[in-house]
């Protein structure tokens, strides 16, 4: 966005349009962590029912960590 656009959208909406991307961020951030997390207490969960074993669940909680943090990258430099 150049300058003229940026003064001009400030100056009508009243905020900067580059903190409204940086809320954005902050609370996709939030959503995926929130879901990977909840994955990895379901992980938990059925490795302590004994559904699976120790490195069925590590696995799984390595999938996990690496999707979270490859969807995080993606949707950060999209929207950032």
């Amino acid at each position: 966005m150049n300058s003229e656009m940026a003064a001009g959208f400030m100056q009508g909406a009243g905020f900067n349009a580059q903190n409204l991307k940086y809320l954005l961020f902050v609370v996709v951030f939030a959503m995926v962590f929130s879901v990977g997390a909840w994955l990895g207490t379901l992980v938990l969960k059925a490795y302590g029912d004994g559904e699976l074993n120790a490195p069925e669940a590590m696995r799984a909680c390595v999938g996990i960590a690496i999707t979270v943090l490859l969807v995080t990258g993606v949707l950060g430099s999209v929207i950032l």
